[in-house]
């Protein structure tokens, strides 16, 4: 990409203009760039920079990104079921019976129709490529981003951000935007991927998190502690996640850009049982030690 694409920005924790360049990474959906990973001087929080600015960004994005894996009839979309079942009892023993929830780059919205289904919950979704071709879920989904749909202050008792804040260009001011809108005490509901991992450090930049440039932040537990407190939030609840997702993701990575295997790397998905078996027990004892490629947290308004 030409120079003049890109911008320079300071640290978007601390605001120091100083970096120590970690590595850099290939760019790999379209396979033609690589990014530099850096990290600041002052704060140790690590970013893209320079990165692409922000009308052309959507550019390294398919025209439709799904937010996560179908809830099919595969072996995958039933431990996603059971594990949204798990966190639709959590949710039902903390929101109000008539509680409004709103989904941050909720892909077809299945996830938020999953969750409010045989309820008098009300959910609202956002999506920037949405795709038109869809089944509609009966879920009013926006292709905004927040700070442009002007929602109520105080509106939202949950809201959900599932490997999004991750891409987010305007970081500070969609989290400022979030506080405005969620309600006192209210939930904020993150999965992301944890750059303090054992998968990090072992795969560098063929990491599955490390996705650079659509992935523009690579947190850990404290940078995005000291994120969320700067912008009024207070973590509950951090826990590591423990699926796999993250080491078949990173295996595959490295079997397709560094070793030119692509036969062989077409076999490290996430459908594929036999890594389902071998990955599991690795990354529970990951979380055992904190160290998982992703983790789930939740935080409340402040």
């Amino acid at each position: 990409m030409e120079i003049r694409h890109l911008e320079k920005i300071p640290c978007p924790l601390c605001g120091f203009n100083k970096t120590q360049e970690l590595l850099t990474c290939p760019e790999r959906l379209f396979q033609q760039e690589e990014f530099k990973i850096v990290s600041c001087q002052r704060c140790k929080f690590t970013y893209v920079n320079p990165r692409p600015k922000k009308e052309i960004l959507w550019k390294y994005y398919p025209d439709f990104c799904p937010s996560s894996l179908p809830l099919d009839q595969s072996l995958i979309g039933l431990i996603k079921r059971i594990f949204l079942a798990q966190e639709k009892r959590f949710w039902q023993r903390r929101l109000p019976s008539q509680a409004k929830i709103l989904e941050i780059g909720c892909g077809s919205g299945q996830e938020l129709a999953f969750l409010i289904k045989h309820t008098q919950w009300k959910g609202i979704g956002t999506e920037i490529k949405k795709d038109q071709s869809e089944p509609d879920l009966g879920i009013k989904i926006y292709s905004s981003e927040i700070f442009e749909l002007n929602f109520p202050p105080e509106y939202f008792d949950l809201i959900r951000m599932k490997h999004v804040i991750e891409h987010l260009y305007n970081l500070k001011k969609t989290l400022t935007e979030v506080r405005r809108i969620l309600k006192k005490n209210g939930y904020l509901y993150l999965a992301l991927p944890n750059f303090d991992s054992w998968e990090a450090k072992l795969f560098e930049k063929y990491w599955d998190g490390l996705d650079a440039p659509r992935h523009l932040y690579f947190f850990t537990p404290l940078s995005l502690e000291k994120f969320l407190s700067q912008s009024g939030f207070k973590i509950i609840s951090l826990k590591y996640d423990l699926a796999p997702n993250s080491w078949i993701n990173s295996f595959k990575n490295l079997l397709k850009l560094k070793f030119s295997l692509p036969s062989l790397a077409k076999f490290f998905t996430l459908y594929n049982p036999l890594l389902l078996i071998l990955f599991t027990p690795l990354t529970g004892l990951a979380a055992l030690k904190r160290k998982t490629g992703r983790i789930k947290v939740i935080a409340q308004r402040i």
